[in-house]
């Protein structure tokens, strides 16, 4: 008795699913071959190959990883002949030809033949040849390869024609959308629903505003995502059918939804196609958050966390300075350990040319930072370079809002046309419209972070002081609102803050917490920091590039500090 093996595949996930016909029509058109033509010699096995959701005509189903080893179940299929693992002897039943394939008409042949010549047979079921295909019938009957041939041209370009047809199909629907025309898209989140010709704001809609609030309020993508997961809130997509497993929320995830401009009801440069779920400010604002906190998994509470990290630089090469720890340890019986943390350019090690080859003290550089600066010169932070600079955004935005609504008039002018008259020349044209305004949006976004972090810079230096004044209430910084911005009152020169002791300054920041939120914060502060090994110290700029800190100078590298010398006799008596 020989084995018949079973081969079934669609396209689409959804086509095998309980009251589709894909799987059930392939099967029974498999078993009845078996009961009609196999006249007992065959037995059909219990082993079926599934590629579910494998498109042929992209070769998904005969795609190798980069082991060689198999990622659809044909070559899966293919593989355990060439190992002997399946008797070459054996049947492959698959109910047509578009089944096997649909890829080009010579990748098609490439990969019938190595089938062919493994001693596998193919039988097409549902096809009018029933016969079992193999090298012996094509050698004595020419014209079943030149049937299969002709199979392989007909699947191809089936394929082709329908994806030609879907491709400008969605290029319309995406064209008519760009000219502000409220459409229905597959592709639209799953917190907006369509009905009545418009988009509407859902039950899901609340978890995205929960995400904005989390975000706003200081928590990471990390953090927004595990508490959406311990309290077991379902995704988007709550389950995937390829993978077969239940989803869940992740910063990647977290990050993407609230970078994306539909949270202000912009869809493909077109205000107002959704409802907003945010104002600009806040989406602005989000962003600038977003834009200075790296990747979304900045460490569990406990973990160190580098509050320098996105605005700290090397002085020399640029490049980004990274946190070193070396942990000094003593064993008298039992041991001692405390980890010191130094700053060192993230070049460090590389074949790159950096004069910066020394670290820098962390732990001393933070308490100069906010004993010596942060607090004790707060009108460097909110000064008259900063305030030239808002006026000199607000002026670029204006531009650049005003460039943006020519070409998106010249955008709709062109589509208009193209309905009447597609001529290649305006296609053209239409499609380095769309270039140009995707630059012009991108450049305006840039001017509105820039704004963002400027505007923002009071409010953020009274919530950095909250942290940590003990004595509670922002500190007696006068502000008010011109125009919908915050603007100082009073000059700083007036402002004498309760003293913070470097004890004090140690203590909040050992709390991960805190930390985190003095990360989120400077950038809004300040502009950035970048430090001299060589020199041995740093230097803080504001947002319009001028220097308005330079540290002291720190003769060593190593650690002298007065906790450092405290350890060290508190050791020395513990050895005894």
């Amino acid at each position: 008795m020989k084995i018949a093996y079973s081969y079934l595949r669609w396209s689409t996930a959804g086509q095998g699913d309980s009251g589709k016909d894909s799987r059930k029509r392939q099967t029974e058109s498999v078993e009845r071959w078996i009961k009609d033509y196999g006249k007992g010699e065959y037995i059909l096995s219990t082993d079926t190959f599934v590629d579910a959701g494998k498109s042929g005509f992209k070769g998904k189903h005969v795609a190798k990883d980069e082991y060689g080893k198999a990622k659809g179940d044909l070559m899966r299929f293919i593989q355990l002949v060439e190992a002997g693992k399946i008797s070459n002897h054996s049947i492959l039943c698959i109910d047509s030809f578009d089944r096997f394939s649909r890829l080009k008409p010579t990748s098609s042949l490439t990969l019938f033949m190595q089938v062919i010549d493994s001693g596998i047979g193919l039988v097409f079921t549902g096809s009018n040849e029933k016969r079992i295909i193999n090298s012996d019938l094509i050698n004595k009957e020419g014209y079943v390869l030149q049937f299969i041939i002709g199979e392989m041209i007909r699947s191809y370009n089936e394929s082709a024609e329908k994806s030609r047809k879907i491709i400008s199909a969605k290029q319309n629907k995406k064209e008519r959308m760009k000219s502000g025309e409220i459409v229905a898209h597959n592709n639209m989140p799953k917190y907006f629903t369509f009905s009545n010709g418009r988009y509407h704001h859902n039950e899901k809609t609340k978890i995205v505003r929960e995400m904005i609030d989390g975000i706003i309020e200081g928590k990471s993508l990390y953090g927004i995502a595990d508490g959406f997961n311990q309290r077991q809130i379902p995704t988007f997509k709550p389950f995937t059918p390829r993978q077969g497993k239940i989803t869940q929320w992740s910063g990647n995830t977290i990050g993407d939804i609230l970078r994306n401009r539909l949270l202000i009801g912009e869809y493909l440069g077109c205000k107002n196609f959704v409802p907003a779920i945010t104002d600009e400010t806040t989406f602005n604002k989000i962003q600038n958050i977003l834009a200075h906190n790296g990747k979304f998994n900045r460490g569990k509470v406990g973990t160190f966390i580098n509050i320098f990290r996105g605005v700290c630089f090397c002085s020399d090469c640029g490049k980004t300075m990274s946190v070193a720890a070396q942990v000094k340890q003593w064993s008298t019986g039992k041991s001692f350990s405390t980890p010191y943390r130094y700053l060192k350019c993230s070049v460090f090690g590389s074949h790159v040319a950096c004069k910066n080859r020394k670290s820098f003290r962390l732990g001393e550089m933070e308490e100069e930072f906010f004993l010596n600066f942060i607090f004790k010169h707060p009108k460097q932070l909110i000064n008259g370079d900063d305030n030239r600079e808002a006026s000199s955004i607000q002026k670029d935005i204006t531009k650049t809002q005003t460039r943006l609504n020519q070409i998106t008039k010249e955008i709709q002018t062109v589509v208009g046309l193209l309905s009447d008259v597609p001529m290649d020349e305006l296609k053209t044209k239409l499609a380095k419209l769309n270039k140009d305004r995707e630059a012009v949006k991108h450049l305006l976004d840039s001017f509105q972070l820039k704004l963002s972090k400027v505007q923002d810079s009071p409010e953020t230096y009274i919530d950095l002081r909250k942290m940590f004044d003990d004595e509670g209430g922002p500190p007696p910084i006068k502000l008010k609102r011109e125009n919908g911005k915050l603007v100082t009152e009073a000059d700083f020169d007036d402002y004498t803050p309760r003293s913070i002791a470097v004890t004090e300054i140690r203590e909040t920041l050992k709390d991960s917490y805190v930390r985190e939120g003095v990360r989120m914060m400077l950038p809004n502060l300040i502009g950035k920091i970048t430090v001299d090994t060589v020199k041995g110290q740093f230097y803080v700029f504001n947002h319009s590039g001028k220097m308005v800190y330079e540290s002291k100078k720190y003769s060593s590298n190593r650690n002298n500090s007065e906790k450092w010398r405290e350890a060290c006799a508190t050791w020395s008596k513990k050895g005894k």
